[in-house]
């Protein structure tokens, strides 16, 4: 079985599906003084994946923190 999501994920700039634009911001803001970047979008449209390509290129680790389990579905 082929695990789609992990053998097709995009692993450098040019295999994402962002213009040049929205790129070429994430890039100047991960190079500026900023300390919060917020993606918008939904759920599912890549911010994670768009995130971790651009930032892993310029040098940088992405680390998540999400919510407990349990306290998401109470």
């Amino acid at each position: 079985m082929v695990m789609f999501e992990v053998d097709f994920k995009p692993k450098k700039k040019e295999d994402l599906f962002h213009d040049k634009k929205t790129i070429a911001e994430l890039e100047n803001f991960l190079k500026s003084d900023e300390k919060i970047a917020i993606l918008r979008g939904p759920e599912g449209c890549g911010k994670r994946t768009f995130l971790e390509v651009v930032a892993k290129e310029n040098g940088f680790h992405v680390v998540q923190y999400e919510k407990g389990m349990k306290e998401r579905f109470s």
